[in-house]
């Protein structure tokens, strides 16, 4: 019976003392801590985690920094607190549609856009400079006819995507589609829409994702 009595007062300190912990870490209920995996943050994480959510979409999780399993806004403000609490001064813009001849100039340096041939090569490397800025900011950019449309953007949806090249193939071969522009999708101007205009795009698109997306992979 001794043995029981000891038995019993031991399951009620470790019982109390269990207690005691859970009330000092404010309870089961308590919302997962931040996980920061550095001391201070500084621009280049800004910069780091505006690239995931504007541009690759991808995970990362030493940005998962309200341990949620996902990178969203939330983890983007707790940097900002943190640089805005020890007075660092990031200048971190996203590139919009005034900054579109700029973008245009940088995708003219890609070594695989230089080698491109045909007439079309100029309209293509216009196209991926529209797709960086909505990509980046969300606007979408006229063209230089100021329409809001641009050659290759069948779906009209304001960026290239790998729906543009498809949609193109299956209006070769007569399959309906919900939305597209016909006017858009003649890329080599040969006047006709064929194979060869949804191949074009789809070499713009491998080149937008090995410069700008490579986490995205190309298209299928």
């Amino acid at each position: 019976m001794k043995n029981y009595g000891r038995i019993a007062l031991l399951i009620f300190c470790v019982m109390l003392l269990s207690s005691c912990d859970l009330k000092h870490r404010g309870g089961s209920n308590a919302s997962p801590s931040a996980v920061t995996n550095v001391v201070s943050f500084t621009c280049d994480e800004l910069k780091a985690i505006n690239t995931i959510l504007f541009i690759t979409f991808t995970y990362d999780e030493q940005y998962d920094l309200d341990n949620d399993g996902a990178i969203t806004v939330q983890d983007k403000i707790i940097i900002e607190k943190d640089l805005l609490k020890n007075g660092a001064t990031c200048v971190v813009a996203l590139r919009t549609c005034d900054d579109l001849q700029a973008v245009k100039d940088e995708v003219d340096t890609w070594s695989d856009a230089q080698s491109w041939i045909g007439s079309w090569a100029t309209s293509m490397k216009a196209a991926i400079a529209y797709s960086i800025i909505f990509n980046e900011s969300g606007e979408r950019c006229a063209d230089d006819f100021g329409s809001g449309s641009f050659i290759g953007d069948v779906n009209n949806n304001g960026l290239l995507d790998c729906n543009d090249p498809s949609y193109i193939q299956k209006y070769t071969v007569g399959l309906p589609l919900d939305i597209f522009e016909p006017d858009l999708a003649d890329i080599n101007a040969s006047g006709g829409i064929n194979a060869t205009d949804a191949l074009i795009v789809k070499i713009a698109l491998n080149s937008l994702f090995t410069n700008y997306m490579d986490n995205l992979g190309a298209c299928q």
